[in-house]
């Protein structure tokens, strides 16, 4: 049997309500030979009662943690893969609006078959959607991410390939050392420079031929001006750390966020977007 944890980071949404959860609770893991066991970190400053949630994945291990404070994700992370690294072979992070499903499951089977014969595997990571566009993977190049119109699934040959962190999947029995999630960010860019990171110790990267949806912010045409700033002065903020290493990495961070601020300053018709230039 397959030793998997699974952890699911929730903010604004009653843990049993999330759509992630839900479809988690209607998996026949045992089935699928996996013993599932659940890690769910309560984000949000109140916390939300755990009974309901606990009963709706019953007959699994359930630990629900909570401490009022927004935790970077980073943190997080690190601190449950380290907690439970010892009792569990493979780890699957989810954000709180994906839905799991046999399909996906299957995938995740497939890599732990993979990894079987290639024991320099680390990570596996589905195709995410939204809007049936797709956002996930891409790759790297200068200090820019873009987009990549046809990946199949299965082993990844090149390097610089990133992919956002809902849906992916974890070995903890690789021989390759698993990189930790750099703590300098909370939100984004953790997913980005993990995975550059695991290029670093030439880790193995798996695409799994399942998709997953999810609703980007970045990608609302309805998000307010002052939110999309906000979340993007975060992102290029975490540019800062992820090319770090990068030739020339100031001035071409600069000349990138100015013709971004210049873009949406006339296409969203917003002065606000000037604060970008300080991020």
């Amino acid at each position: 049997m397959n030793k998997v944890l699974f952890i699911c980071v929730v903010y604004a949404t009653q843990p049993e309500k999330t759509i992630t959860l839900n479809s988690l609770a209607n998996i026949k893991f045992e089935k699928n030979n996996i013993i599932a066991s659940f890690a769910i970190w309560d984000n949000s400053q109140e916390g939300y009662e755990s009974e309901a949630v606990k009963t709706m994945l019953k007959n699994h291990q359930v630990d629900i943690y909570h401490y009022g404070v927004n935790e970077k994700l980073s943190k997080v992370y690190n601190q449950l893969i380290a907690k439970y690294k010892s009792s569990n072979d493979w780890v699957v992070i989810l954000d709180d609006d994906s839905v799991i499903d046999d399909e996906y499951i299957q995938g995740v089977l497939n890599f732990i078959d993979a990894c079987s014969k290639n024991k320099s595997l680390i990570v596996a990571f589905p195709k995410i959607y939204n809007n049936n566009i797709m956002i996930s993977p891409g790759y790297i190049k200068g200090v820019r991410g873009y987009l990549i119109q046809d990946i199949q699934h299965g082993m990844v040959n090149n390097k610089n390939i990133v992919a956002m962190m809902s849906g992916t999947v974890i070995s903890l029995v690789s021989n390759v050392e698993l990189p930790r999630f750099d703590e300098r960010l909370s939100f984004y860019g953790v997913d980005t420079k993990f995975f550059l990171d695991i290029d670093d110790v030439n880790g193995g990267k798996y695409i799994l031929p399942s998709l997953l949806e999810h609703n980007s912010a970045l990608r609302n045409p309805a998000i307010k001006n002052t939110e999309y700033c906000a979340r993007l002065i975060n992102l290029f903020s975490a540019r800062k750390v992820i090319f770090e290493n990068t030739p020339f990495n100031q001035i071409r961070l600069f000349i990138y966020k100015l013709l971004v601020t210049i873009k949406l300053m006339i296409t969203r018709k917003s002065l606000v977007y000037l604060k970008l230039l300080f991020a």
